[in-house]
């Protein structure tokens, strides 16, 4: 089955999918508006076209990617739904849905090399070359020129802060509250990080310890920070680093902004994960944090959901679904071989207690696997990364500094961008001594 809608819509608004008319809610992100239309198949992959979904919803993968109003290349997941958008499915040979070069995978069962096919041989060697690079890409250049960026504005605060999530706005509070001006970026449209990828009414054992009301834990983070001081930007992306150690920034819809800040906190999160099985690529394998965001929004991602993993996200999405009226299903991660379908799952092959493997039938896989620190800024700025089985991190003292000399300016970081566990209840106290170690650096006493 596809995915459905779990109540009525509050606000509906029009937009169009490749031409027809499809509901959604004001608000609600453009990938989720069509998912809960029974649209999972988004995009296309570069060179074979096969289908993808969103896997993540937070801007990490490309199961998303689309053409909105004549742009393309848009990740739809963070785009709100307003009426009269117009989306349509890119790099597809053919229309919509069908596209011909899904005919690739019925004649090559085992996969294609398409850097060697025909090689060699005389006319129709340059004949693919010229095929291959046509079909290829990402989509076609926009409708009309796209107008320039309005020109850069520079501010100036004591802190910046990346990440508004439960460590970022942790570090925020704690910050603002010993009057530091505190500037808090995030690329999401409303702050709370993971802690939006629950279930409205979940409650979650955080952290392994008793289970918390997960909606009013992120509006208190969020209030706390704003009563100390803090000013948060939504949607606002960090390019980079600078020359002089400012920090470039784009806020949707109102151009660049160079911050000069004496000091940062990078607490940027991690990335979802997307284990090496066989099948992960379908559209509805789906990330345990994106599928309780789906959930959030009023959106079930499946009716027989195998659930993959045992942590946080997953437990709060089984328990949700299952109050929904889906049939859940749970193996550990460990046990998945493969999942079977094309444009959507249809089921997949586990390994049993005693060590066989069986099928069983499902519409969506949903994954709670370890994530990976998203230490790409880090390493930007200048940190010492290191590598253990969480994945790439920034290397960060006891104190939260980030180990590595010379940088021009303090740098901190805390969350799980550090390799830490997502537990939001111990992120506080971590919040507490990044802050009084950043005041010690800024007062000259590190």
């Amino acid at each position: 089955m596809p995915p459905r809608r779990t109540r009525k819509l509050e606000q509906p608004i029009t937009i169009t999918l490749d031409g027809k008319s499809v509901e959604a809610e004001a608000g609600a992100s453009l990938a989720t508006a069509l998912v809960g239309a029974g649209h999972l198949a988004l995009a296309r992959s570069s060179k074979f076209h096969r289908p993808r979904g969103p896997h993540c919803l937070r801007g990490g993968c490309d199961g998303c990617l689309m053409r909105v109003d004549g742009v393309p290349n848009v990740m739809t997941c963070g785009v709100p739904a307003t009426q009269g958008a117009r989306v349509e499915r890119q790099n597809v040979v053919g229309v919509g849905d069908v596209d011909v070069m899904r005919a690739t995978d019925w004649f090559f069962k085992k996969g294609i090399n398409h850097h060697e096919l025909l090689t060699g041989v005389p006319g129709i060697q340059k004949v693919m070359i010229s095929f291959a690079r046509r079909v290829s890409g990402l989509g076609e250049l926009p409708d009309e020129t796209l107008p320039p960026r309005a020109s850069v504005e520079t501010r100036t605060v004591d802190v910046l802060v990346v990440g508004a999530g439960p460590a970022g706005l942790a570090a925020a509070r704690s910050l603002a509250s010993r009057k530091l001006s505190v500037l808090v970026v995030d690329e999401q449209p409303e702050p709370g990080g993971s802690l939006l990828s629950f279930p409205r009414d979940a409650t979650a054992p955080l952290g392994g310890g008793a289970p918390i009301a997960v909606e009013p834990l992120r509006r208190w983070l969020v209030d706390e920070a704003l009563a100390a001081g803090a000013e948060l930007l939504p949607r606002a992306v960090v390019w980079g680093v600078l020359e002089g150690f400012d920090w470039l920034v784009e806020i949707e819809g109102k151009g660049l902004l160079r911050v000069n800040a004496r000091a940062h906190v990078i607490a940027a999160g991690a990335h979802d994960a997307s284990p090496a099985f066989a099948g992960n690529e379908i559209p509805g394998v789906i990330s345990a944090r994106a599928a309780g965001r789906l959930l959030r929004d009023g959106v079930l991602i499946g009716e027989d959901v195998l659930v993959v993993g045992e942590g946080p996200f997953a437990t709060a999405f089984a328990a949700a679904a299952a109050k929904e009226g889906a049939r859940v299903s749970a193996v550990a991660l460990a046990d998945v071989v493969e999942v079977h379908g094309m444009s959507a799952v249809k089921e997949a092959t586990v390994r049993t207690p005693l060590g066989r493997e069986q099928k069983v039938d499902c519409d969506a896989v949903v994954i709670d696997a370890p994530p990976s620190p998203s230490f790409e800024l880090a390493a930007e700025a200048g940190a010492e990364i290191r590598h253990d089985d969480a994945g790439y991190s920034p290397r960060v003292g006891e104190d939260g500094r980030v180990v590595r000399s010379g940088l021009p300016r303090p740098l901190f970081a805390l969350g799980e961008v550090t390799g830490a566990a997502f537990a939001p209840e111990r992120f506080a106290e971590r919040a507490e001594q990044v802050a009084a170690a950043l005041v010690a650096a800024l007062s000259g006493e590190n």
